[in-house]
């Protein structure tokens, strides 16, 4: 039946059209008489029709010796129950006939029964982890191909059986064939005297065996590779939830590193997560030996165990979350400008407990912070307002992992370091421990600067310009970058423009300015909090190379900062290296002009600086900031410092080839 349907078709839709064509008949093991059924048909169809015996079972073997003893300028195999009309035959031929792809497949649409769909979208998510393959039906029962693809099919598929058709998808794709899916509609049970074969366990299983043993052979050594990286992140995700059982306090009490039985455990377990992520980054070496989206599979399923560790554990190591949330509770319960009132005026209030220092600050940053703050204070819990944090911040970092993700495309990243980037950010303990443990504001900043970046290399200076506006109103120094765009759009646009869009950014400033700072009064009054902090100086946590600017004054420590953090993005804008432009002048600033510098400030900028250092010096750079103050003084890291700056300056040519191409696509 299946051949009469076929022939009775072929020959009237190809009649006339001088089209040399045969069905071939491949039987290799079937006990049905199918023999004797194919010769009564070949008597009458002797030219179109050949029966075709294959001693080796297995489909694949079938297909490729079929394959191998036919010569043709185009393939096409379907299943022996014609499971199509056969007038959609000829859409997954015109694809070959005009030179569009070399392999077409079917894509089954209609309705099928539900374990079909879910063996069918089980083994698409399997290959594109596993195989890249981003084919929604690899396993349909149609393809055809053309002599470029035969190579593939004939010398580089292995495969045997039914999942041959998997092999030579995954093989295709790595040897650059031209693919496409044509949708067909798939008749489930053409004959129905005929039962379905299909057993869910049973089947999964053979898939099972046969995408280990593909693989095995295109990645050989992907077993210790994997059971390596496992066991690293794994004990990433131990660490997290060890420290969060042992190290931090409950909500509501004092930060574990202010109460000194704990301030011993908090110093350990920085060692620890130090060590830990030195494994993390040895171990993120061989991942060129696994298939690249099961890295990130694996990646990301670590990330959002450890994120759901660390935005349910309280903050251990820093105060700063419930200060600013007690100053901005007074303002939303009591009408207590934050900006003009210290926690020691609020230290009978239930959530001044975990508020052990700076009790004689008012807030120091922004008016967009507070606002935000006093929005989420309006709660009556304190842990119900720490998890609304925690999960706002949660977005924030992943809105910057998306952001950065594009930015290693943009800047031609090979798989294997966009991999290894990946893996030394999302498992970063000193980003998860800032971020989402102690929740510091600084992750908006690193947003709103990644975002500026994004569009700044896009030549969309306006749209780079209101992210760092914005974020300045939460930590004002994300201003420092706003020279930079308008200099980048007088390059582009001329004076005349350029006044008009100074004019409407200052006018902008001013009004967004007006508008968040109208509910603390618009008085200089609301800047006490920066001006007190910044008469605070403690060389211990400083550079050494803050004593340089000691004979004018402390006092004058942030005029100079803001000078030398202006020439150093003008030396970088001069040369027109822009990423150097977004993060040179910040470590310019946290070396020479910081009196009290805090480790999370780097969030600012590691993201970027990531971009063109190594996965060592990116190492180096995360294990020191998450040491820094517990196990070792700030001045301690200076020479790493030094180290670090002549890294950079050689990495330009030896890490970073596409800086040049950077520096042509901006131009």
């Amino acid at each position: 039946e299946s051949l009469n349907l076929l022939l009775v078709f072929l020959k009237t839709e190809w009649k006339n059209k001088h089209r040399a064509w045969k069905i071939i008949v491949a039987d290799n093991g079937s006990t049905d008489g199918t023999r004797k059924l194919v010769e009564q048909v070949k008597s009458e169809h002797n030219d179109h029709v050949e029966y075709f015996f294959i001693k080796e079972p297995g489909r694949g073997n079938a297909l490729k010796e079929v394959v191998r003893c036919f010569e043709s300028l185009i393939y096409l195999y379907l299943d022996a129950d014609i499971p199509i009309p056969p007038n959609e035959l000829p859409l997954l031929l015109k694809p070959l006939e005009t030179n569009n792809a070399d392999l077409a497949i079917g894509k089954r649409i209609g309705n099928r029964p539900f374990k079909r769909r879910v063996l069918t979208k089980g083994l698409k998510l399997i290959n594109y982890i596993l195989f890249g393959l981003d084919i929604f039906d690899s396993q349909c029962g149609i393809k055809g191909f053309n002599r470029a693809a035969k190579k593939i099919f004939l010398y580089t598929c292995e495969e045997s059986g039914y999942f041959l058709d998997t092999e030579f998808l995954v093989q295709a794709t790595r040897n650059n064939i031209r693919l496409t899916e044509i949708p067909i509609h798939w008749i489930e049970q053409r004959y129905l005297h005929r039962t379905s074969k299909v057993r869910l366990l049973h089947d999964s299983l053979k898939a099972f065996r046969a995408l280990k043993g593909l693989t095995y052979r295109l990645y050989p050594n992907i077993i210790k590779s994997l059971v390596l990286f496992l066991v690293t992140g794994l004990t990433m995700v131990t660490l997290f939830y060890i420290h969060a059982k042992n190290v931090a306090l409950p909500i509501g009490y004092p930060v574990s590193e202010q109460v000194p039985y704990f301030t011993e455990k908090v110093i350990i377990f920085a060692v620890l997560f130090s060590l830990s992520f030195i494994l993390v980054a040895l171990s993120s070496r061989f991942i060129k030996k696994m298939p690249k989206n099961l890295v990130i599979s694996i990646v990301l399923f670590i990330f959002i165990i450890i994120s759901t560790i660390a935005i349910t554990t309280p903050p251990t190591r820093s105060q700063d979350i419930y200060w600013n949330l007690l100053l901005a509770k007074g303002f939303s319960e009591y009408g207590l400008n934050p900006y003009q009132t210290t926690p020691a005026a609020l230290e009978h209030h239930p959530w001044a407990i975990p508020v052990q220092a700076w009790k004689d600050f008012s807030m120091t940053h922004g008016p967009l912070w507070t606002i935000l703050l006093s929005m989420v204070a309006i709660t009556n819990s304190l842990p119900l307002a720490i998890t609304i944090l925690k999960l706002t911040y949660f977005v924030m970092i992943v809105m910057s992992g998306i952001i950065l993700w594009h930015l290693t495309y943009f800047h031609k990243f090979s798989d294997e370091k966009r991999g290894q980037l990946l893996i030394l950010l999302a498992w970063n303990p000193f980003i998860i421990q800032n971020v989402l443990i102690d929740l510091h504001s600084d992750i908006f900043i690193l947003v709103s600067i990644i975002i500026s970046y994004w569009f700044f290399i896009k030549e969309k200076y306006v749209s780079s310009v209101i992210p760092i506006i914005i974020g300045g109103f939460i930590k004002y120094v994300s201003w420092l970058l706003i020279p930079l765009i308008i200099f980048r759009y007088f390059k582009k646009h001329g004076l005349k423009k350029t006044v008009y869009f100074t004019i409407a950014l200052v006018g902008l400033g001013a009004i967004l300015g007006i508008i968040l700072y109208s509910p603390f009064g618009l008085s200089f009054k609301t800047l006490s909090g920066i001006s007190r902090h910044s008469e605070y100086v403690n060389l211990f946590f400083s550079f050494p190379t803050i004593l340089l600017f000691k004979p004018f004054g402390w006092h004058n420590i942030y005029f100079f900062g803001l000078i030398l953090g202006l020439l150093i993005l003008s030396l970088c804008a001069k040369k027109r290296e822009w990423l150097f432009a977004y993060t040179f002048p910040y470590i310019g600033i946290f070396l020479f002009t910081t009196p009290w510098f805090q480790p999370w400030y780097a969030l600012w900028i590691l993201p970027l600086i990531s971009l063109y250092v190594s996965p060592l010096t990116l190492t180096v750079i995360s294990v020191s900031l998450i040491l820094i103050h517990h196990v070792m003084p700030v001045f301690i890291l200076a020479p790493l410092v030094g180290t670090l700056a002549v890294s950079l300056y050689l990495g330009k040519k030896s890490l970073n080839p596409w800086l040049l191409h950077n520096k042509k696509e901006v131009k």
